[in-house]
């Protein structure tokens, strides 16, 4: 279940609602560029990482579904170029995986930053041009 506020103050979820499977890692962003995050998760599927993407937060269906990355890397989303398309990555090991693309993900950049056990983050932490990432260790 998945529980949303639309503001920073006490009181009741705005929006309550099913979407993914038990062990699935929960991601957000703004797939479609209409300035309105939304869910997706991130689910291991035989080998590979199945994402699964919704476009309303009041009507939750699944908008898209792909594979990229490895059954055992951890899900990531952000705007990687700047083109207010939110699209997924993973990290695995210490090593990231960013796809500018939802349809056809490939692998648009990969690098290593971190160690291998650091939990991954992402944001906009200099108001440069779209997201970059981060650990926490």
């Amino acid at each position: 279940m998945v529980y949303l506020k639309n503001s920073v103050t006490s009181g009741a979820a705005d929006g309550v609602f099913a979407f993914g499977a038990a062990g699935d890692t929960a991601i957000v962003g703004d797939w479609d560029g209409d300035g309105y995050d939304t869910l997706g998760v991130g689910r291991p599927e035989g080998v590979a990482q199945r994402f699964y993407l919704t476009n309303s937060n009041i009507r939750p269906g699944v908008a898209g579904s792909f594979l990229f990355g490895n059954a055992g890397d951890t899900p990531v989303s952000g705007d990687w170029n700047n083109d207010r398309f939110t699209t997924v990555g993973v990290k695995r090991g210490n090593y990231w995986y960013l796809t500018n693309s939802n349809i056809r993900p490939t692998a648009s950049s990969s690098f290593q930053f971190g160690n291998a056990g650091d939990r991954p983050l992402t944001g906009r932490w200099d108001r440069g041009t779209g997201t970059s990432v981060g650990v926490a260790r």
